[in-house]
């Protein structure tokens, strides 16, 4: 029986019954308190008349009120009215998912997008225990910003004491009293279809059969009964052919993944599934264009070697590796070449590696080579590109000019490469590759720069800062200087060279002046993202990197940094398919192998943990943190004679301060106490206590040495820097286990894990 309008449900007033179904009617009503729209379902009589039911109904009901995500309808209250039980939810306007597939497939672009969303919002229950058990396209509602999914859970809240004995006592499928209504059973995973026990993955199932559908248009699994549907989700092939020619190859691996009837090798982390859509090139409304125009399996591979300097003054070198990196950025923004990005190409300068060889390790079959000679102003540049299968060039020219030429000389030999190799380019390609105006001097500043920003010495920061100031003294407002600075700046901290604070602020000040000459770029994003690491602010680190891969899909150092901040605020499975990029376009970047381990690790699978630490550490054995963070791992794996044995032979104390750190570790592994404090000196300390991660470590050397007190000040310190990954810390790092027997542990991790239960509706409120 339905209500009429203008009845009161305690403080609500039902206005109208927007539709009925086997899991109730539900209403437009009116909360009175709040003078608001609401929803309201009144639920079926077997709910609210068994008292067993019902007090089981309403714990499940505040865990599913507890969701928050941007793309989760709110529940709101639960109440009853006489012999009534009703939910009070977020009143959503537009139309649903279903509604929208009468018309027809959606766009690959927003098919992927909304699927993201979904498949976010899932994951995200999923972390709370919480298991769909209905996902389907009625279940999700369209808005002006994005996608809802309703009814979190209730099918599991709804269902019978006893298992279903046939699939029409399944609350997943509806009854008119004289038909079945066919439209649930079709986004029943095979273990639902058998009355088996339900866990995520078969959410993960009911959402590849979703997307599916939201790709092609049709429904996957139909049939004229309840039972041929079921048959056809037990046994009928998947017809992949449905799916429109356009559909990339990655989207159709993943519904491969996402589709397989046996649960154990089906993919089991919807979060995985939100990031691989998210990711790369799929996200990204230029790319989502040049996907559509280049098929997948026409995509063609370049590496660009390092243009070889032939200047007589050796100082030239910053110019020809500059060179280097901008042709590979220019390459990179053409969505049918997969471009070894440029730190991996960097790294082959001067290898005696033959052509093929090369080829083969990084699996491209093109090889751009090139040589610069710079004297003064002028300019002598070759280039030729070889197809490595045949060691045949297809391509070759020389450029003379000036340094005023530069531009217009890489812009050649970029559209020369596309040209040999028949690719055809969208407009936003044509107008990237010409790129904006620059200036030839502010150019050559940032390239010399550059070289300096990333030597991790304090000595290089202070000459590219005064020369990039210079810089911007003669030429004024420019882009790359801004972006040198801002580099420059958060260098000083980042590195662990300075404390002072006001490096951030005024890195801030040139993110600030990117978004203003360059709002639709990438780098005053990433700024933004890089700055809030060292604030302590995760979300913003999180939020600004991923509007940065939004605006620039293949850049290494945005994907990297996107990827690690996923990771220590405690979803890895999010960096996942971003390191999956990352290694078909950067493998021999320290940093990918660094996050590949530091999954891993968080994971707590220390041993695996160990080789992409090593891996990390032989591409960059300068760099100061990769023994320490070595020696972290080997003695969480228990390895501490070989953890000790890094640090001595990778660190000299007095190199670094951060090398300072890992002595003091090193000393913690002993138990040597006295040792450890007499490098723990004000200097490094200051510089620990402003990075979340040096912190962590920090608060492990305490806890080994069975300091309580200051190892929970570190821990909390970590904490506050945004070391936000609840699991691994309140229970997988092992070098805390001398601080957990404390309750002011367990009242931090009470603090922590709202805080990380919270954060990717955080992150994706502000986005959606």
């Amino acid at each position: 029986m339905s209500l009429a309008p203008h009845t009161r449900l305690g403080p609500y007033e039902i206005e109208a019954l927007l539709g009925s179904g086997g899991m109730g009617h539900v209403y437009r009503a009116r909360d009175t308190r709040l003078g608001r729209a609401v929803a309201i379902k009144v639920l079926p009589e077997a709910v609210s008349k068994d008292p067993e039911r019902r007090e089981r109904f309403d714990r499940e009901a505040r865990a599913i009120a507890s969701l928050s995500h941007p793309h989760i309808c709110a529940l709101f209250d639960v109440g009853t009215h006489g012999d009534l039980r009703y939910l009070v939810m977020e009143y959503l306007e537009g139309e649903t998912l279903a509604d929208r597939l009468a018309r027809g497939a959606l766009p690959l672009g927003e098919a992927l997008r909304f699927g993201a969303q979904i498949a976010g919002a899932v994951a995200s229950a999923h972390a709370r225990g919480i298991v769909h058990r209905d996902l389907k396209p009625a279940n999700v509602s369209l808005t002006p910003n994005g996608v809802k999914v309703l009814d979190f859970g209730l099918a599991k809240f709804l269902e019978p004491a006893a298992p279903p004995s046939s699939p029409e006592d399944s609350p997943t499928v509806l009854s008119t009293g004289r038909h079945v209504i066919l439209g649930t059973a079709a986004y029943m995973s095979p273990e639902q279809a058998r009355g088996g026990p339900l866990d995520r993955r078969s959410d993960v199932w009911s959402f590849g059969v979703v997307l599916f559908e939201m790709l092609s248009g049709r429904r996957l699994f139909t049939g004229e009964s309840v039972t041929d549907v079921l048959s056809a989700v037990l046994r009928e092939p998947v017809a992949w052919a449905a799916l429109p020619p356009n559909t990339p190859q990655p989207v159709q691996d993943l519904l491969a993944r996402m589709l397989e009837r046996d649960a154990e090798r089906r993919l089991d982390d919807l979060g995985a599934a939100a990031g691989a859509l998210e990711a790369g090139l799929l996200s990204d409304t230029s790319a989502r264009a040049a996907a559509a125009a280049h098929p997948a399996e026409e995509r063609k591979s370049v590496v660009v070697l390092p243009f070889t300097n032939l200047s007589s003054d050796p100082d030239n070198e910053y110019f020809s590796d500059g060179l280097t990196e901008e042709v590979i950025a220019d390459l990179s923004r053409v969505g049918a070449l997969r471009v070894i990005s440029r730190t991996t190409a960097m790294r082959l300068k001067g290898t005696d590696k033959d052509l093929r060889e090369v080829a083969r390790e990084l699996d491209v079959r093109y090889a751009l080579e090139g040589s610069v000679r710079k004297a003064g102003n002028n300019l002598r540049i070759t280039a030729q590109l070889i197809d490595t299968d045949t060691d045949a060039p297809l391509w070759s020219d020389k450029y003379g000019g000036t340094l005023d030429d530069v531009f217009l000389i890489q812009e050649q030999v970029s559209r020369a490469i596309v040209d040999s190799l028949r690719v055809k380019l969208t407009e936003d390609e044509h107008r990237q590759l010409a790129g904006p105006p620059r200036n030839p001097y502010a150019y050559d500043t940032f390239l010399r720069a550059r070289r300096d920003i990333w030597s991790f010495r304090r000595e290089g920061l202070d000459r590219a800062h005064e020369e990039l100031e210079h810089a911007l003294r003669v030429v004024g407002d420019d882009v790359l200087l801004y972006r040198g600075l801002g580099l420059v700046n958060w260098q000083y901290v980042n590195a662990g060279i300075s404390s002072d604070r006001r490096y951030i602020e005024q890195a801030e000040v040139y993110a600030r002046k990117l978004l203003e000459l360059d709002p639709g770029g990438s780098y005053g994003p990433a700024l933004l993202g890089y700055t809030a690491i060292q604030r302590g602010d995760v979300t913003q680190w999180v939020r600004q990197l991923a509007r940065a891969v939004e605006a620039d899909p293949n850049d290494p150092d945005h994907l990297v940094w996107l990827a690690m901040g996923w990771t220590i605020c405690g979803f890895p499975q999010r960096a996942k398919p971003l390191y999956d990029k990352l290694l078909t376009i950067d493998p021999f970047f320290d940093l990918v192998h660094f996050g590949l381990g530091f999954v891993e690790y968080v994971e707590g699978r220390y041993d695996r943990a160990i080789e992409p630490y090593e891996k990390a550490l032989a591409l960059a054995p300068e760099h100061p943190g990769w023994p320490m963070l070595l020696a972290q791992v080997l003695a969480s794996a228990g390895a501490v004679e070989r953890a000790v044995a890094t640090i001595d032979q990778g660190l000299a104390p007095d190199r670094h301060p951060l090398a300072r750190l890992g002595h003091v570790f090193k000393h913690a592994l002993r138990g040597d106490a006295a040792a450890a404090d007499e490098l723990t000196t004000t200097e490094m300390t200051d510089i620990v206590w402003l990075d979340l991660q040096y912190a962590q470590i920090m608060a492990q050397a305490q806890s080994l040495l069975d300091r309580t007190d200051e190892g929970l000040r570190w821990l909390e310190r970590a904490v506050e820097r945004g070391f936000t990954h609840y699991p691994f810390l309140s229970e997988r790092d092992p070098l805390l286990a001398n601080l957990r027997a404390d309750p002011r542990f367990s009242e931090l991790m009470d603090r922590l894990r709202p805080r990380w239960e919270r954060f990717e509706a955080d992150v994706g409120a502000a986005r959606s």
